[in-house]
């Protein structure tokens, strides 16, 4: 799953909205969501869906440090 949303009260819900289509396909796992380190709302939701922080790490090319969590469904 991967897709990119502007800031605003959307983000939540969007975000939600993916995860929940992906436990109506049956799908179960873990997923692998990224976001810049100093994207405080974005951060906020994952950690309260349930995302644990793994690892806060440089990618080439990229202009911000990015967090990685992983989410049960």
């Amino acid at each position: 799953m991967a897709f990119l949303s502007p800031p605003s009260d959307r983000y939540r819900e969007s975000f939600l909205q993916a995860l929940q289509e992906f436990q109506d396909e049956g799908r179960t796992g873990r997923v692998l969501l990224t976001c810049d380190e100093d994207n405080i709302g974005s951060r906020k939701i994952i950690e309260a869906s349930g995302g644990v922080l793994e690892e806060i790490t440089e990618v080439e090319g990229w202009p911000a440090k990015v967090c990685c969590y992983w989410i049960q469904l």
